[in-house]
């Protein structure tokens, strides 16, 4: 299988809430964020992200968003 590498708005993707504490579910990316910093809660839009690129956020279909590293791509 190919490793996805990048992450695009609309893609679905495996998350983790609460911190990365609670079991993984599968949401869409509705929105993308570059940010300057890891903690940054805001930054500049972009419709895609590299998978390496830990400083982004996501907002997602369930209402929620989170932190580049919640997420994992899915194919």
């Amino acid at each position: 299988m190919e490793k996805m590498s990048k992450i695009k708005v609309g893609d679905y993707v495996m998350w983790r809430g609460a911190w990365g504490r609670d079991a993984e579910s599968m949401v869409k990316v509705i929105g993308i964020e570059i940010t300057a910093s890891p903690k940054d809660k805001e930054g500049d839009t972009s419709d895609q992200v590299d998978v390496n690129t830990q400083h982004y956020i996501a907002d997602l279909d369930n209402g929620k968003w989170a932190y580049g590293w919640q997420l994992k791509p899915i194919k």
